[in-house]
């Protein structure tokens, strides 16, 4: 059986309704190691395997084939978080039995790691069968639990926009200081983080507006900011304040989180969160 026709079948099997491919004449596709047909998996770590067998010798080769959609019954080929599942096709061959002898093969569900917190995600990850043998055909053929597996995949990234402490050092009636911003998440749109000052003293950053892309966000950038005709003690009421916006709901300002916090007086001592 050629693989464009196994695709096809595929395609048409998908379209039924779960829970249609069962049937008492059939043969079996038995899914061991997944309990009630719900797994979790958290992202990045070793691949969640469990056995797939058949429940008699078949007359001819059957194929048992995985497609992946998300809890929101859509692909999962925009996302770039997204459960894959090693190898995508197993191929029982009449041969394999020997004896008393059930072969057994395995999938993989892979999780990647990857740096976009979208938090805990839900798939579905549903098999279907294509062969030759009548029992084993598209109307006979029933899966053990049952032909979809419901995944949970955890997610293990935080965004945040993250802040170093600042330095400082005055020379005459000028003050100087500097410190560094940073994303601790890739983000899926570009973001701008803005600087501004309250309490009444001037003080001047370079640069205001920060960009990140998610080709450079991993990289921190550093702000220096200057205050002239000012002195440390006015400078201890004054207020460093951070504010966002980005189409990534993560880091628009509504919703984004500062670390430590979006607002610091410039002189404080503060642990590097970067």
């Amino acid at each position: 059986m050629s693989f464009a026709l196994l695709l096809t079948l595929t395609a048409v099997l998908l379209e039924q309704a779960p829970g249609t491919l069962a049937a008492a004449s059939g043969g079996i596709v038995k899914m061991m190691g997944v309990g009630e047909g719900r797994v979790s998996i958290a992202e990045g770590d070793a691949p969640f395997e469990y056995s797939v067998t058949l429940g008699s010798k078949p007359e001819s080769s059957v194929w048992v084939a995985t497609k992946v959609t998300s809890s929101t019954g859509k692909s999962t080929a925009h996302l770039r978080t997204k459960l894959i599942v090693e190898p995508s096709v197993l191929i029982f061959e009449p041969e394999d039995w020997s004896g008393d002898k059930v072969p057994q093969q395995k999938f993989k569900l892979i999780a990647p790691e990857d740096y976009i917190a979208e938090e805990t995600q839900l798939f579905f990850v549903e098999h279907v069968v294509a062969s030759t043998s009548e029992k084993f055909s598209m109307q006979t053929v029933a899966f053990e639990p049952g032909n979809r597996i419901e995944v949970e995949v955890e997610d293990n990234d935080q965004a945040a926009v993250a802040m170093t402490s600042s330095s400082f050092r005055s020379v005459g009636p000028m003050v100087h200081g500097s410190y560094a911003v940073g994303l601790r998440s890739e983000p899926t749109s570009p973001v701008a983080v803005m600087i501004s000052s309250t309490g009444g003293v001037d003080i001047s950053f370079q640069p205001s507006t920060i960009y990140f892309t998610r080709e450079q966000w991993h990289k921190p950038v550093q702000v220096r900011f200057e205050a002239q005709n000012t002195s440390k003690l006015s400078l201890l009421a004054a207020s460093v304040v951070h504010s966002s916006e980005s189409l990534d709901h993560h880091y628009d300002q509504s919703q984004c989180h500062f670390l430590p916090s979006a607002r610091f007086a410039p002189f404080e001592t503060k642990r590097e969160v970067l």
